[in-house]
Parts: structure tokens; sequence; C-alpha cells
């Protein structure tokens, strides 16, 4: 009777050591899935940087390479499988690589294609194997025989700027500013030309006196190769003049309360319920209420977020109502820019210098992918992208 007691308790220990071990390598799984994700994302925000505006763009995109290497590094080490922290090589192309997600006709689907110029994804692949000399051990590896195991695991990231708009959902706002900046130039007084996005910033006509330290998150005066553009804001009272930066009604009806929200905390699907939660430009332009000039509480606001991203409207023509200091706008398209100084004049006029900036958003919603590459294209946002695991 003995015998067959061992002989039972020998086959139960082997059965738990083997569902125990199961259980051990496929915990280990899911944390090395969720290490290579988390190294990946990490690695793909630092794809997206303002030095993707600047017109070095050999010497910025290996500045961008190597931020993105060291982010995946970090944040790889900041999880541990089985007990462990996971550590990338890198400088290994295969712990990490870059490139591009391009579309194959033969087979519809789009692929991953090894690339170091100017990438738009990152695949990181984080091991636990005999190879570095740590395989993930054994729970119980005396009874099951079995020292060690090898796990992999690769996952894709691509910043995909193909934007069509921006959705807020429940518990993310869209990070953006109720204004509009002119898209292109505007009259000012005695015949004289305001500055435009477009002169300013797309044609690099703007000056260069700023730049943005992003390790001490900081705005620093000296120039980075990014121009900038001046947002003039009238005198007290003046709101009549024109300018070429306005307040836009988001839902906000132009109420200083919900201004100063959505000055500190960004635009909600609420604030967008009469554009079904939703601002889109793939079609015709937005018409859209405005104020002529911006109020001496917003212009506090910005100085107080100075050095901060966020996404702006642009608009292209206003039309002054009959009352004073509205008007309404036409947009047909959003940017990220950063406020780099406010200047206070003495006449009670103000100036405002901005630069364009770079910014990830969950918010953003991206074209149909069916569409061409031809068709997408019209859609391709230099400032503003959304971060998805693509694999």
């Amino acid at each position: 009777m003995t015998p067959a007691i061992i002989v039972g308790l020998l086959v139960v220990l082997l059965a738990v050591a083997l569902v125990l071990d199961i259980w051990w390598a496929d915990t280990a799984s899911v944390e090395l899935e969720r290490t290579s994700e988390s190294a990946a994302l990490a690695a793909g925000r630092a794809l997206v940087s303002d030095d993707l505006l600047k017109d070095d763009p050999k010497t910025a995109n290996q500045r961008r390479l190597q931020r993105a290497r060291r982010e995946a590094v970090r944040m790889a080490e900041k999880n541990q499988v089985a007990g462990q922290p996971i550590r990338l090589d890198p400088h290994s192309p295969r712990d990490i690589r870059f490139g591009r997600f391009v579309h194959d006709a033969d087979t519809g689907r789009n692929v991953f294609v090894k690339s170091p110029e100017q990438p738009t994804s990152v695949a990181v692949t984080a091991h636990r194997n005999r190879q570095n000399g740590n395989p993930v051990a054994r729970l119980l590896r005396g009874i099951t025989g079995r020292a060690g195991g090898e796990l992999s695991r690769t996952t894709e990231v691509t910043a995909d700027n193909h934007v069509v708009g921006l959705q807020p959902f429940a518990g993310v706002n869209a990070p953006l500013w109720p204004l509009a900046i002119a898209d292109v130039a505007i009259a000012g007084d005695g015949g004289s030309l305001l500055d435009s996005w477009g002169g300013q910033i797309e044609r690099r006509k703007g000056r260069d006196e700023f730049s943005w330290d992003e390790q001490h998150r900081r705005v620093v005066h000296r120039p980075d190769g990014i121009p900038e553009m001046v947002l003039r804001c009238g005198e007290r009272g003046g709101a009549s003049k024109p300018t070429n930066v306005k307040l836009v009604d988001l839902g906000n009806a132009l109420q200083p309360l919900a201004l100063d929200r959505q000055m500190q905390r960004g635009v909600t699907a609420a604030d967008l319920k009469a554009f079904r939660g939703e601002l889109r430009f793939d079609g015709p332009p937005l018409k859209l209420n405005a104020f002529n000039d911006l109020p001496i509480s917003i212009r506090r606001r910005l100085s107080d977020q100075v050095g901060r991203c966020r996404i702006v409207l642009l608009f292209s023509s206003f039309t002054p109502s009959n009352r004073n200091g509205l008007c309404r706008i036409r947009s047909g398209r959003l940017v990220a820019c950063r406020v780099m100084a406010v200047r206070s004049q003495r006449d009670g006029s103000c100036e405002i210098v901005i630069q364009p900036g770079t910014l990830v958003t969950r918010t953003a919603v991206l074209a149909d992918p069916s569409l061409s590459a031809e068709q997408r294209g019209r859609f391709r946002n230099r400032y503003i992208y959304k971060l998805q695991v693509t694999h």
C-alpha cells in the first residue's frame, strides 16, 4: 500500500509542478509583452519631437534615434519579467529597429520596412533567453528537469500624422486651446501686414530667437533652427482692430469661465456637442464664431503656460459682425505650437511669441486607411501625431 501512495503523491506533485510551470511561463510571457509594448511606445513618442521641424534633417534625425533608443532602454528597465528587469541593447538592431510601415499592394496589408532615414515606426524586441544569459528560470526546475525557458516578444509602434480631426472621449480631453491663428497675412494698421502662420512658419520667414529645452522643460533665449511668429493683440478696448489671433467659440459661448477651463484642461466631448463630439477637417472649412482679440485673462493664462505645446486652429478669413469685437472665421486645419514669450506693451497691447511644436494625442482622428497613399497624403500634419501599436 505504501509504495502505491508514494507513486500517487509523486504523480500529483509532477502534475502540480507542470501546472505551476505553465502558469509561471504564461505570466512571464504576459509581462514580457507588456514590457516590449511600453518600451516601443516610449521610443515611438521620442521619435515625435521638435527636431522634425528643424532645417538640418540629418543631424536632427540622429538626435531622434538616440533619444528613442534611450527611452526604450529606460522604459524596459522599469519593467520586470519573472522578477528580473529587461535590459535592451540600444546599439543592437535585434533589440531596437527603426523603419516605416508601407502598404503592400499584393497582400493589401501594411508591412514594416527597416530604415533609419526619417523613421515613423519602431520595433522593440524584449528577450529573456540563453543568448543574453538571462532565461526565465523555471519555478520547479528540480522536479520538471528544465532549468530555464526562452521568451521573446516584439512590439511595433507607428507615429501616424495623417490627421483629419480631433475627438475627445471620456476622461481624455483634446489638448486644444480655443484659439485660431491667421494662416495668411492679415491687413493691420496703416496698410501693414500682420504675421501669418503660412509666411512666418511654413515659409520660414519668422525670426529665430528662442528654443525649447526638452531636458529641463524650459524656454531658452537662443536660436534652435525653428522660426517663430508674433501674435499681436490689440489695445485695451480696441477689439475692433484686426488681429492675427482670435478667441474661438468651441462650445464655450466665449464665456470667461468656460474659456479659462479650456485653456487649462483642453476641450471635452461635451464642449463639441454642436459638432457631434468631434472637430473634422476632411470636409469644407468650418465656420466658427470668434472674438477679434484676446482678453487680459487669456493673455495671463498664456503667460502661465509658456513652454506648453497645444493644438490651435488656423483661419483663412474672417468676417466682422455688427457686434463689437465679434466675428466669423473660416478654419480649415489644425497645427500645434508652444508659447515662447508674452510681452505686454505700454499701450495695453500684447505680443505673444509662438513656435511650432510636435504633439502626440490619443484624441487625433486619423484618415481612413482604405484611402490611397495620395489621398491620405493630403491630410499629413507636420505637428500632430497619434501613436498606434501596429503589431
